[in-house]
């Protein structure tokens, strides 16, 4: 019933009334969002900063093996 409502209210209004409706309620559905993705960029970051970590690792304890790994890229 309240969709009903609503709907009427939103024919109601004028295009850019409705337009503010409609983007108001997106922000209101994604809200928390700009969270995540911060947290995912500080995924990102810790991630690229441990497997740069391994490789110097790697290539410290284990040169022979590390050598050729690269060769087989070439």
């Amino acid at each position: 019933m309240a969709d009903l409502h609503a709907q009427e209210d939103l024919s109601k209004m004028s295009y850019r009334e409705n337009w503010k409706v409609q983007h108001e309620k997106l922000h209101v559905k994604h809200r928390g969002h700009e969270a995540m993705h911060a947290e995912m960029v500080l995924i990102l970051i810790a991630t690229l900063v441990v497997a740069q970590i391994v490789l110097v690792q790697w290539k410290q304890r284990h040169c022979r093996s590390y050598t050729v790994s690269l060769r087989r890229t070439d």
